[in-house]
C-alpha cells in the first residue's frame, strides 16, 4: 500500500550528519540586533581572493586566531560563495559550535532523512513486539541488539549444528517498509541554541552547541510541514526445515498504533522530569508546563482523528540523540539516558506529526 506523508514539525528536529561546521564555513552577521548565520563555500571563496589577499588568508587559518578570521571572510565575503543562510535563535556566543544537519548538494536545502523515520517507526513497533512477546525472559537475556529485534520480528534463528544464531536480513520485514527523505524550505530552518541538562548535575555550557534544526510548528506558531512518500508492501516469509515461515506483518494500523502508544508514554514517562529539570534551572522564560501541555494534547487531537477516519491516519514520532542511526531507542528503553537538551524556548528537540493520506 502507498501513501502520501505530510511530515510536520511540531517542536525544533535537528537530525545531525556527524559533523561539525568549521570556523572557516561561515560568517555570522547582525543587523538591527538580528543575527544571521551564514554557510559559505570556502573553495568558492578562495577564488575570489587576489593573490594578497589569499596570503593573509592562510596566515590567518595558521593562527588559529577565529575572531580575526571571522572578520576577514565577512570583509570578502562576495554572493557567489555563498551557500545559504538561517536566523539564529536566541543568546549568540561567538565561540560557539555549529552541528550540521544534512542538505541536498544541489539545491541546499535542509531535509530529514527517510532512513531516521523510518528508525523512529522501527522502534516503535519492535517496542510492542517486545511487549507481546510471550518469552520475555529468554528475550531479556540476549544483550546483542541485531540478535534481540531477529527473535521479535522471526528473520532468524538458533542453529543447533552450528552452535549459532543464523540472520535472514532479507527477510526483515523492515525491508517492506520504504519512506523517502524529507526536503524543507530554507525558511523553515533556524540555527538555534540547544540548552544541556545533566540529571545529576544541573546545566553544563561546556557542552552546548548550536543546532540547524527545522522549526518546530508550536513555537513558530506556524505549520511547518512537507510531504515524502511511505509504501508498506507485502508480508515476506522465509523456508526452515521446508516450511514457510513468516516474518510478523507490518500495515499501517499496527505502526500508527505503535508509534503513538510507545512516544505518548516515553513522554508522559518524561513530562514530571522535564518540568523538574526546567524549575531547578530557572533557565526558561516561559511556562514549561504549558508547552508540555501543547504536546499532550497534540496526543489527544491525533486519537480522536484516527477514531473518526478509517483511510487516513495520523501518528507522532520524536527523534532522539542519534536519529541518523535506524534503530537508536533499543538500548535506551533499558538504560535510562542521564541528559536533557531544550530549545531556548522550553521545548524539547524532535517531536513530528505523520499525516498518511493514501495514494488514489
Amino acid at each position: 500500500m502507498r501513501y502520501k506523508v505530510k511530515v510536520q514539525t511540531l517542536t525544533n528536529v535537528h537530525v545531525g550528519t556527524g559533523n561539525e561546521i568549521e570556523p572557516y564555513n561561515y560568517v555570522v552577521k547582525e543587523e538591527n540586533g538580528e543575527k544571521e548565520f551564514v554557510r559559505i563555500d570556502f573553495f568558492k571563496f578562495m577564488k575570489g581572493l587576489a593573490e594578497e589577499e589569499l596570503n593573509d588568508l592562510l596566515k590567518l587559518l595558521d593562527g588559529n586566531n577565529n575572531i580575526f578570521l571571522a572578520a576577514f571572510l565577512e570583509k570578502h565575503l562576495d554572493e557567489k560563495a555563498i551557500l545559504y543562510s538561517s536566523k539564529i535563535e536566541g543568546k549568540f556566543d561567538k565561540n560557539a559550535r555549529f552541528l550540521e544537519m544534512p542538505r541536498d548538494s544541489f539545491s541546499q536545502k535542509p531535509y530529514i532523512p527517510g532512513s531516521s523515520i523510518k528508525g523512529a517507526i522501527r522502534t516503535a513497533v519492535y517496542a510492542k513486539w517486545y511487549e507481546n512477546t510471550r518469552d520475555r525472559n529468554r528475550i531479556d537475556n540476549i544483550r546483542k541488539g541485531k540478535e534481540l529485534e531477529a527473535r521479535l520480528s522471526n528473520h532468524g534463528y538458533w542453529n543447533n549444528q552450528r552452535r549459532r544464531f543464523i540472520f535472514k536480513m532479507e527477510q526483515d520485514p523492515f525491508r517492506l517498509l520504504t519512506i523517502g527523505d524529507v526536503k524543507f524550505k530554507n525558511e523553515d530552518q533556524e540555527i538555534t541554541q540547544s540548552i544541556y541538562i545533566h540529571l545529576s548535575k544541573g546545566r553544563d555550557k561546556s557542552k552546548e552547541v548550536y543546532l540547524e534544526s527545522i522549526k518546530g510548528s508550536l513555537n513558530a506558531k506556524k505549520e511547518i510541514s512537507s510531504f515524502t512518500d511511505f509504501a508498506v508492501h507485502d508480508q515476506v516469509y522465509r523456508v526452515r526445515d521446508s516450511r514457510q515461515i513468516p516474518s510478523k506483518r507490518l500495515n499501517l494500523d499496527f505502526i500508527v498504533n505503535s508509534c503513538n502508544l510507545y512516544y505518548f508514554n516515553r513522554f508522559r514517562q518524561r513530562k514530571n522530569l522535564y518540568l523538574k529539570l526546567a524549575e531547578e534551572e530557572r533557565i526558561f522564560q516561559t511556562d514549561v508546563r504549558s508547552l508540555l501541555g501543547k504536546i499532550e494534547e497534540k496526543f489527544g487531537e491525533i486519537k480522536k482523528f484516527n477514531e473518526k477516519h478509517s483511510d487516513e491516519k495520523k501518528c507522532i514520532i520524536r527523534f532522539a540523540r542519534f536519529a541518523q542511526i535506524e534503530n537508536y531507542l533499543i538500548k535506551e528503553d533499558r538504560e535510562e539516558r542521564r541528559t536533557r537538551r531544550y530549545h531556548p524556548s522550553g521545548y524539547p528537540f524532535g517531536f513530528l506529526m505523520l499525516h498518511f493520506i493514501p495514494e488514489s
